[in-house]
């Protein structure tokens, strides 16, 4: 499993990925993205110092997901974080991919708190932030439709080995099925 930086051949995928009803509906922005939209965005975030943008490939070299940072603060060594997998992924692709993703902000970054926000209508994603060992952080956030979450690097080595044990177990129960 790995997290490679967005290329520009990576941006068919990902604009088909995007524009997919299951995942758009899951974002703030909900309309249907252009191809120059597209193209301008990646223009826009390539190279940036405050956004950090990954094409998450799973473990049979498959791409499977988008995973980003934004906010990238160095001095107070927060950001906030996101991601989609591809609609196609198999289950348990965005446990997969949280996982690598917490680690490089937490080892590879140096970031100390990852923040999320996160849509009320978006269970899946709620779910899985609370899985994965996230909390809730009451009163940053003003607007109903929304839920914050964070996640400190120094709750991290106990909240991943529970997720890794979580990620086997599914993995096994994969197998038997």
């Amino acid at each position: 499993m790995s997290l490679t930086p967005i290329n520009k051949v990576h941006l068919n995928k990902i604009l088909l990925w995007r524009n997919s009803e299951v995942v758009r509906n899951s974002m703030f922005s909900q309309q249907i993205i252009s191809w120059e939209e597209h193209v301008s965005w990646f223009k826009k975030i390539h190279g940036s110092q405050i956004e950090k943008w990954f094409l998450y490939i799973d473990e049979k070299r498959v791409p499977s997901g988008v995973v980003y940072f934004k906010e990238i603060d160095l001095n107070k060594k927060k950001a906030d974080w996101g991601f989609y997998a591809n609609p196609e992924a198999e289950s348990g692709t965005g446990m997969r991919m949280s996982l690598e993703a917490i680690n490089y902000a937490f080892l590879e970054m140096g970031l100390e708190k990852i923040e999320s926000s996160v849509l009320m209508s978006n269970q899946r994603s709620i779910t899985m932030h609370e899985k994965v060992g996230f909390s809730e952080s009451y009163g940053i956030a003003n607007d109903a439709r929304i839920r914050r979450f964070n996640l400190f690097s120094k709750d991290w080595p106990l909240k991943e080995k529970v997720l890794r044990r979580n990620i086997e177990e599914q993995s096994k129960s994969k197998k038997t099925l």
